[in-house]
């Protein structure tokens, strides 16, 4: 979320709000409905998912909200003012799990592109040669032309675990 659009989820939405609606449990990550309300009844796991992005959302006050913000209201006190990274690459919205960072240090951890054609990240093949690449703090780096997948791919994973650090994500 762009910073205008953080600061003003902070003004609409408070933890005693949250609270009030519902439940969290961090063993399974989903949010239960405390009250309630229209088709959701006390105990009914609330929020719906957004099929396109597969993120699921909850609804305070007429406003919604990504569920993953809302736990780290709920649990922290206040919303995140960078993004909340999903560890393990997967919308599992358990706390331990979840870490704020931003945006650029949660681009590192995305998973392999459904696009890929090589089956390893960071890697492209051209003319039967493949190519090893990383992006970080804004630029892209060539890393260098293999003759096998598995040689440009060790060449990513080298630079991603020495530039994205605890973001790296080498599949």
């Amino acid at each position: 979320l762009a910073p205008n659009i953080i600061q003003k989820e902070i003004s609409m939405v408070t933890q005693k709000m949250v609270s009030e609606l519902y439940s969290y449990d961090p063993n399974t990550g989903h949010m239960t409905w405390k009250v309630s309300r229209g088709n959701a009844a006390v105990g009914y796991r609330a929020g719906t998912r957004n099929k396109q992005k597969g993120y699921r959302h909850l609804r305070v006050e007429s406003k919604f909200y990504l569920e993953h913000r809302i736990i780290w209201l709920l649990i922290h006190g206040h919303l995140p003012t960078d993004c909340i990274d999903h560890i393990n690459g997967i919308k599992d919205n358990r706390l331990c799990n979840l870490r704020e960072a931003p945006q650029q240090q949660n681009t590192y951890n995305r998973c392999i592109s459904v696009n890929n054609t090589s089956g390893f990240k960071g890697v492209n093949s051209r003319n039967g040669r493949y190519h090893a690449r990383i992006q970080f703090n804004g630029k892209r780096k060539i890393l260098g032309t293999f003759t096998t997948k598995e040689e440009a791919h060790l060449a990513y994973c080298e630079a991603s675990i020495k530039h994205h650090k605890e973001f790296s994500r080498t599949n």
